[in-house]
């Protein structure tokens, strides 16, 4: 494994064909083409990048808003067979066919590695909860845990026959796996002993496994053409989607539970609601096997690479929103108010509710969110420390996961909102004064101006009153 690294930021669009921008649809919104097959695609946690692994050993990294690349690495002997993005983005986990494993720093492209996990290929790999460990699978049925800080080993276990597929629970608790004997298989990850409930018998050599986000569904697909749910708690079975024509390669299921994408032999990609069991969707743009399959994780995007040398990246539907309802524009709240509710609406997003809010700093394009986080799930919050007499401006963005990655407002500015209100000033105040004051005898009570008691800047001059 001989890695030729390109430096970060040095764009190769201009080796590759011009992408093909299109409509949004069943029709594909980008066209990227490659060198050769693309085998594995992951998007970043924030949505806003696609790397892609492709079998003449390089790995791409495209970003999702103007759909120019990176070549990250490139070798010479070894396909890359799968990918996988840290939950903080900020590195790539590359598994390749001649059984070495490494990771590339994001943005530096500095690769660490190549570290040798088995003699046969790699056929899978996955970070576990957390990101300090991965997990591999080879086609030799050999599977391991790895330390990602220097690629040692922590466990090894064995499928007993050969293995094609692999997958991670969302806890990062439970490895699934699966191959030519089409037994799905379940394993502690922490102790490497075999947990599964029932025999999860596929009937045909698996291809591809998905856990579903909430991790109460397990997906497979093989040579049979069929994909089959699972319910990993108890091995029971779900259901069985069969309309594809050829091998199932490539599971992925959508950010909500809802959808399970497949990609085929067949050229298709085809979109199940899993509550159904129909195909609401085929996608039959590629002109080849279609080898991989991911979602983006705030569920906007779908993208599918294959045997034509393309990714093909697709709207899938509506971009994730957020609102303020309260406070309303310009409202402006009585004297003495110190705290306020906060009431945002959340649509169409993985996370409902995962949100952050900070007064009168608006939110970066990306990155990693600042000010006051909202547990998923509330739709409400309190400022307080309000002020009489100020203007505020409460700014609201989106957040992707629990690293609090911004969704792109570049790509979709619906995640972002703002909302300016006011707190009135506490005006003038009355107060009786004594008899012996002139103007009190003359009207018993005299309109002094308030002082704004939170300007430091003022200062009392010691002066005496002189009466007339």
């Amino acid at each position: 494994m001989r890695h030729r690294l390109i430096a970060s930021g040095a764009l190769i669009a201009a080796l590759m064909a011009a992408t093909v921008t299109t409509t949004v649809g069943q029709t594909p919104r980008a066209v990227l083409s490659h060198r050769g097959a693309v085998y594995t695609l992951a998007f970043s946690p924030a949505s806003t990048e696609l790397a892609s692994g492709v079998e003449d050993g390089t790995l791409l990294e495209w970003s999702v808003a103007d759909e120019t690349s990176v070549e990250l690495i490139s070798s010479p002997t070894d396909a890359v067979q799968s990918i996988a993005y840290s939950p903080s983005g900020n590195e790539i986990a590359v598994a390749e066919s001649g059984g070495e494993f490494g990771f590339v720093s994001l943005p530096s492209a500095a690769f660490r590695g190549p570290y040798a996990a088995t003699t046969d290929a790699l056929a899978w790999t996955g970070f576990m909860s957390g990101g300090l460990t991965l997990m591999v699978v080879a086609h030799d049925g050999y599977m391991a845990t790895l330390q990602v800080s220097d690629g040692a080993l922590i466990r090894g276990f064995s499928h007993p026959t050969l293995l094609h597929a692999g997958a991670i629970s969302p806890n990062g608790l439970i490895g699934a796996s699966g191959g030519d004997d089409g037994i799905v298989r379940l394993w502690d990850l922490t102790t490497g002993a075999e947990v599964s409930p029932l025999p999860m018998d596929h009937g045909a050599v698996i291809w591809s496994l998905a856990f579903s986000p909430d991790g109460t569904m397990l997906a497979s697909g093989g040579v049979d053409n069929v994909v089959r749910l699972w319910d990993p708690a108890t091995g029971g079975t779900l259901g069985s989607y069969i309309s594809h024509a050829g091998n199932i390669r490539s599971l992925a299921f959508s950010p909500d539970n809802a959808t399970v994408a497949s990609a085929s032999d067949d050229g298709t990609v085809k979109l199940w609601d899993v509550a159904s069991g129909i195909a609401t969707t085929t996608l039959a743009d590629h002109t080849g096997s279609v080898r991989a399959v991911a979602y983006s994780p705030d569920g906007s995007l779908l993208a599918s690479g294959g045997e034509d040398s393309s990714v093909r990246i697709y709207d899938v539907g509506p971009a994730a929103s957020i609102t303020n309802a309260a406070p309303a524009a310009s409202e402006e709240f009585p004297a003495g108010t110190t705290s306020t509710p906060l009431t945002v609406t959340v649509s169409d997003h993985p996370a409902p509710g995962h949100w952050h809010w900070q007064l009168d700093t608006p939110f970066p394009a990306t990155g990693t969110a600042t000010g006051t986080p909202v547990t998923a799930g509330t739709l409400t919050d309190t400022i307080t420390g309000l002020v009489g007499g100020t203007s505020y401006t409460v700014y609201v963005a989106l957040v992707v996961d629990e690293t609090h990655a911004l969704v792109d407002s570049t790509t979709n500015p619906d995640s972002r909102a703002n909302v300016a209100f006011s707190v009135a000033d506490g005006g003038a105040s009355t107060v009786t004064v004594t008899p012996q004051d002139r103007q009190g005898r003359e009207s018993g009570t005299v309109t002094i101006p308030r002082r704004d008691r939170s300007d430091r800047s003022r200062r009392h001059c010691g002066c005496v009153g002189t009466h007339v």
